[in-house]
């Protein structure tokens, strides 16, 4: 009985946040059988261009949770791994919902940021929270991110810039 709790409750939110999409004119994409949204977010960057920014939301059934996955479009250089992940340890500090997950290895970074549903239906504005804080994250470090691993900073330099 409870599997189908859980698969009623993933379903009851994967369509209020599909309705959300709809109702606030977002294009995006989705995989019912998996229940998946894929969707973008368009943010300036500071010289002017433009992030596009591939936002996946999962909702996992067993654990009742939403998750919004937006990798970064661009990978961390093996020479400046070290400052990057140092630099996201301080980021993700001072964040209260959401963190940027950094793999050393292939040198990508993902922004996630998770939504439990447990035992019930939230309404929209829990989703357009979810999304809103994303972007708002996407759009605050990741021009701060590129820039740690494009310089020369130093973990010294990191520590300053982030008042730790």
């Amino acid at each position: 009985m409870k599997q189908d709790n859980d698969k009623s409750y993933t379903q009851k939110n994967y369509g209020i946040l599909c309705g959300m999409l709809e109702e606030n004119g977002w294009k995006y994409e989705t995989n019912e059988d998996k229940f998946t949204v894929r969707t973008a977010a368009v943010s300036r960057n500071k010289s002017g261009g433009e992030y596009v920014f591939d936002i996946h939301i999962i909702f996992k059934e067993d654990l009742q949770l939403a998750i919004l996955y937006a990798p970064l479009p661009f990978v961390v250089p093996e020479q400046r791994r070290r400052e990057t992940t140092f630099a996201l340890a301080c980021i993700n500090d001072k964040l209260l919902y959401g963190n940027f997950d950094f793999d050393v290895d292939s040198g990508k970074t993902v922004l996630r940021v998770n939504l439990t549903y447990l035992n019930c239906s939230l309404n929209k504005k829990a989703y357009e929270y979810m999304l809103f804080t994303a972007c708002q994250l996407l759009e605050t470090y990741v021009d701060v991110i590129l820039d740690i691993a494009q310089s020369g900073k130093t973990c010294a330099d990191i520590k300053k810039q982030f008042a730790v």
